[in-house]
């Protein structure tokens, strides 16, 4: 065996005696263990401040919560022309389940070419 190989062995005899040395584990976990006690001790407890506000309204999480919105934008087209757009939409919510119904629309444009003239909505 050459010297470098019988180097290589006793680093790698090392590395698994170390690796697998109960001991050494089982004073880690020790140690471990000591230190998540200290860090997990509860901090002293707050007094509840009196408040002056009134409680909040309780608000039942079986009623349904609707959410209206309108919205405006613009858009471009490919063939030079832009329009603008009016967007809309109606959901409603509980604690399960969300329906939403939106609606888009362009508003009408006339483009003129050559040959005559394109209406587009």
């Amino acid at each position: 065996m050459s010297s470098n190989c019988q180097a290589l062995s006793e680093r790698v005899a090392i590395a698994v005696a170390l690796l697998f040395d109960g001991a050494q584990r089982s004073a880690s976990d020790a140690s471990r263990n000591s230190r998540l006690a200290e860090a997990s001790v509860a901090p002293p407890a707050i007094a509840p401040r009196e408040s002056a506000r009134p409680a909040a309204k309780e608000v039942s999480v079986t009623t349904w919560q609707a959410r209206p919105s309108l919205a405006g934008a613009a858009s471009y087209g490919l063939g030079g022309s832009g329009t603008w757009l009016g967007l809309g939409r109606l959901g409603a919510r509980n604690l399960h389940w969300v329906i939403d119904l939106g609606v888009g629309g362009s508003v009408p444009t006339r483009e003129s070419f050559d040959e005559g003239s394109v209406r587009s909505s």
